[in-house]
């Protein structure tokens, strides 16, 4: 849903003049909550304090599905090794591949595509970052061996010298 109806803001100008909760907002109006926050600053519309708190569940209703979620996620684990640039330049072409042909997908699957390309891009960015901050570190790590080398061939000869 890339734009919204004159309807929908009036709707959402009125839940959030309800006091309604920012995931009701985004249920009724099938949105993200950035999306409902971002429409309502662009309307005017400051969303109160108390429409911002999270429930602990939220059961949102689509047709006949209904999909609940818990609030609260597990703490993330570190990953054991990076994934290679071109491990992720082939998910990233997964992604964009079935982004060829969105009718075939439902809106969750378009979603995680796109969070998966924006993801990938960000990604490929901070891991060429990486790569050549452990460059630089690698040098500095050679620079500092090779002081010391130097440093230690030198020790004796200050030892023996006279003052």
């Amino acid at each position: 849903m890339p734009y919204w109806t004159k309807e929908q803001e009036a709707k959402l100008k009125d839940m959030v003049s309800q006091g309604k909760s920012l995931e009701e907002l985004a249920a009724h109006l099938r949105r993200s909550v950035d999306a409902i926050v971002l429409k309502a600053k662009r309307l005017g519309k400051e969303i109160p304090e108390e429409c911002r708190a999270k429930p602990r569940d939220i059961k949102v209703t689509e047709t006949t599905k209904t999909t609940t979620m818990s609030m609260e996620l597990p703490p993330l684990k570190p990953a054991q090794e990076l994934i290679s640039m071109e491990e992720m330049m082939k998910k990233l072409l997964g992604a964009l591949e079935l982004l060829q042909n969105p009718s075939s997908l439902s809106s969750l699957e378009i979603k995680r595509c796109r969070a998966v390309v924006s993801t990938a891009r960000t990604y490929m960015h901070m891991l060429e970052k990486f790569e050549q901050w452990s460059h630089i570190e690698q040098g500095l790590i050679n620079m500092t061996a090779k002081n010391h080398t130097e440093q230690r061939r030198k020790l004796p000869a200050w030892k023996n010298s006279p003052n």
